[in-house]
């Protein structure tokens, strides 16, 4: 079960992703823009943009490595085992990556060519699957992106009473601040309606796989490294969003 929550949210992933496409296209847009505007913008804004771009790619980076790291766990746990005993004797165990007590499997799973395609299956497929994880890191980019575009909002309305010469040119900056705002909550909501439905069931897949994960460290009634650091990848997998969410609500 909890190699089945994964598959469900590798086809559910898939499918939103090229379902939503046209969501996601007008929220790239206002990203491209905005960072095409930044090159003619004062030292000051150039630096609020470098800063949390960055941030956004150190999300993106994250959110394909955690996806890796749980497909990658179970091949490099069974890899490790094998060699371990390789060393010790000749005569050591094949170690399944996934044991299966499927009907016409469970008794070669671990004869070849079976067990060598499945093992070098489940090596590829932790590369090959990587493109499907960028709608994950987009989020970081996204949120990070609004937290910047509410940033520069609040530095132009400070500069606008610092630096402005009469009540005139003071109007005119607020103007165009309140502009900016307006702007930042039309991106808003484009975000929202783009990530609203994907957050709610990332959330719940992961809960589920964190579920199962204890349960089946419940039935084996031991402390499984595989199992465990499944379930610690997962609890990482619902975090990552949530810090990024509350990084923006600590701006607004």
């Amino acid at each position: 079960m909890t190699l089945a929550v994964v598959l469900v949210l590798f086809f559910i992933k898939t499918y939103y992703a090229i379902y939503a496409t046209h969501r996601f296209a007008p929220l790239l847009d206002i990203i491209s823009n905005d960072l095409i505007k930044a090159n003619d913008m004062e030292e000051e804004y150039q630096r609020l943009f470098d800063s949390h771009i960055k941030e956004g790619k150190v999300g993106e980076i994250a959110w394909l490595f955690i996806p890796v790291m749980m497909s990658i766990q179970f091949p490099f746990y069974a890899g490790l085992l094998m060699s371990i005993e390789s060393i010790q004797t000749d005569d050591y165990e094949r170690r399944m990556v996934h044991d299966m007590e499927l009907i016409y499997v469970r008794d070669i799973q671990s004869e070849a060519p079976f067990f060598h395609c499945m093992f070098a299956y489940n090596c590829v497929q932790c590369v090959v699957l990587v493109p499907n994880f960028g709608l994950d890191g987009s989020f970081c980019i996204v949120t990070t992106h609004l937290r910047l575009k509410l940033k520069l909002i609040t530095l132009k309305v400070e500069k606008a009473f610092n630096t402005s010469r009469n009540v005139y040119e003071l109007r005119r900056k607020m103007r165009e601040a309140i502009q900016d705002h307006q702007e930042a909550f039309e991106f808003y909501v484009k975000a929202q309606y783009m990530y609203g439905t994907w957050l709610l069931v990332v959330f719940m897949l992961t809960s589920f796989l964190i579920s199962f994960s204890l349960y089946q460290i419940h039935l084996l009634q031991r402390i499984d490294p595989k199992y465990t650091s499944f379930m610690m990848v997962g609890v990482f997998h619902i975090y990552l969003p949530c810090y990024y969410v509350s990084t923006l609500t600590k701006v607004t």
